[in-house]
C-alpha cells in the first residue's frame, strides 16, 4: 500500500466516530436506599468516635482543695499555713494533691517523700517516690529545702496523659507556687 492509497483510507473515518473517541464515557452515578444507607452509617461511627475520644479526654485531674491545677502557676496559701523552719534553717513545705484517676496512673517525685490515701475511705497506701494507682489518690508531698529559690518536680503518668508537675519557692516573696506541664 502506498502513502497515498493509506491517506485516503485514513480520511475515509466517519466524523461521529472521531467525536465519539474523544469523549470522556459518563460514569454512572450510584443512587438510592444503599448510597444513603453508607453515608448514615459514616456519620454514627464519626459522631460516637467523637464522643468517645470526648470521654477520655480528662483521663487525670489534679487539684488542691478542689481548686485545679494548670498551666499557669497556683500561688498557695500563706507559706506559715504549710511550712515549719526547724532549727537547722531548713524549709518542709507539705502541700495536699488529689489526683483522679480513670485507669492505672504512676506517681514518681525527684524530691521529697509523699504519703498516698485512698480518696476515698482515707487509708493509708503507701509511703516513698512512687506510687500505681488505679484509684483516685490524696497525696501529701513533703519537701525539705533552704529558704532560697527551690523548684520540685513530680510526674503523673497515665496510660492517655501525663503531667509534669512543678512545685517552686520563692525566696523573695517567701511563697510557694505549683503548676503543670503537659
Amino acid at each position: 500500500m502506498r502513502g497515498d492509497e493509506l491517506l485516503q483510507k485514513l480520511s475515509g473515518i466517519d466524523a461521529d466516530l472521531i467525536e465519539a473517541a474523544d469523549k470522556m464515557p459518563e460514569r454512572k452515578r450510584r443512587s438510592g436506599p444503599m448510597t444513603a444507607l453508607i453515608a448514615i452509617a459514616a456519620c454514627f461511627v464519626f459522631a460516637v468516635s467523637i464522643a468517645f475520644m470526648a470521654s477520655n479526654a480528662q483521663q487525670i485531674q489534679i487539684t488542691i482543695d478542689g481548686t485545679p491545677i494548670g498551666v499557669q502557676p497556683l500561688v498557695l496559701a500563706d507559706p506559715v499555713t504549710f511550712a515549719r523552719i526547724p532549727r537547722d534553717n531548713l524549709i518542709t513545705f507539705t502541700i495536699p494533691l488529689e489526683i483522679s484517676v480513670k485507669n492505672k496512673t504512676v506517681i514518681t517525685i525527684t524530691s521529697g517523700t509523699m504519703q498516698v490515701f485512698d480518696e476515698k475511705t482515707g487509708n493509708f497506701l503507701y509511703e516513698g517516690d512512687h506510687f500505681e494507682a488505679d484509684t483516685d489518690v490524696t497525696i501529701n508531698w513533703a519537701v525539705t529545702t533552704k529558704p532560697s529559690d527551690s523548684r520540685f518536680e513530680m510526674t503523673v503518668d497515665g496510660l492517655k496523659a501525663g503531667y509534669l508537675l512543678e512545685l517552686m519557692y520563692n525566696s523573695g516573696s517567701s511563697t510557694w507556687s505549683i503548676r503543670t506541664q503537659k
